[in-house]
């Protein structure tokens, strides 16, 4: 019986070694854009479409964050058909924190019945930036996450609707 010999497990994210031209080794921030599926809709068919997500740090948008320092924010941005009745104005989302390496949630949350009354186009943020003073967010630690490389993808639901509207990209993220 042959052992398969297995890498040493290494704490320092610095080891990591993306495959030449992949979006990781463009920079991690980079966004993942998975295959569409065969049979999709058009984005302009849905009310409701996800045009983007971000990290967000102290100084604005960021991917890489110090774990027990920096702020994290998640942003999930969408626009919505000015169409929509006022019983399709409530939305549910969903935010999730996905270990890269090994595809487990890390942290999963919904807002549910969230009114959308901003108009057509708005966000819809997890997390407390800083006050002014610096003092205060809310740090990788606190979501329960620690030092690796992590996926940030997220779901909007219309219930009036039956409407589940998931982006076409995730948002890349390291924590050191």
């Amino acid at each position: 019986m042959s052992k398969r010999k297995q890498p040493p497990a290494s704490s320092n994210l610095d080891d990591f070694v993306a495959p030449p031209g992949s979006d990781i080794q463009k920079g991690v921030g980079a966004l993942l854009r998975p295959p569409a599926p065969a049979a999709s809709r058009e984005p302009s068919a849905s009310p409701l479409l996800i045009t983007a997500l971000h990290t967000i740090g102290a100084a604005g948008p960021q991917a890489v964050f110090r774990m027990d320092r920096d702020p994290l924010v998640l942003r999930i941005d969408v626009r919505a058909e000015s169409s929509l009745s006022a019983a399709e104005n409530y939305v549910d989302a969903n935010f999730q924190i996905v270990e890269y390496a090994t595809n487990f949630v890390t942290h999963d949350s919904w807002w549910r019945g969230l009114l959308r009354e901003y108009g057509t186009d708005f966000s819809i943020y997890q997390g407390r930036q800083p006050i002014s003073t610096g003092s205060g967010g809310t740090p990788p630690s606190v979501w329960g996450i620690g030092r690796g490389l992590y996926l940030f993808r997220a779901l909007i639901e219309v219930p009036a609707l039956n409407l589940i509207c998931q982006p076409g990209e995730v948002a890349l993220f390291r924590v050191r």
